[in-house]
């Protein structure tokens, strides 16, 4: 099965937000990573701390709806950037 990966930047306070968003429109996975290649290096035992401007993807099923997918992100989360890639 081919998937479809969706990439958009967000800040650390909404990426907890917008990861559920995507989990709910059907994303079967989601990735958090630094937007700017800031490591972060052993934070303290059950902490996940994310990075001032962080980048997120999210796998879809290939027959995804991208445009519902886009527009539910915009009216929810006010992300106007994202793109979707095989």
């Amino acid at each position: 099965m081919d998937w479809m990966q969706l990439t958009l930047e967000t800040s650390k306070d909404q990426a907890d937000f917008v990861s559920e968003i995507l989990m709910g429109l059907g994303s079967i996975s989601v990735t958090f990573s630094d937007t700017h290649d800031d490591a972060i290096f052993e934070p303290p035992v059950g902490e996940t701390p994310l990075w001032q401007d962080t980048t997120i993807s999210a796998l879809f099923a290939e027959d995804v709806d991208q445009t519902h997918v886009q527009a539910m992100l915009l009216q929810l989360c006010k992300i106007e950037q994202s793109s979707f890639d095989l």
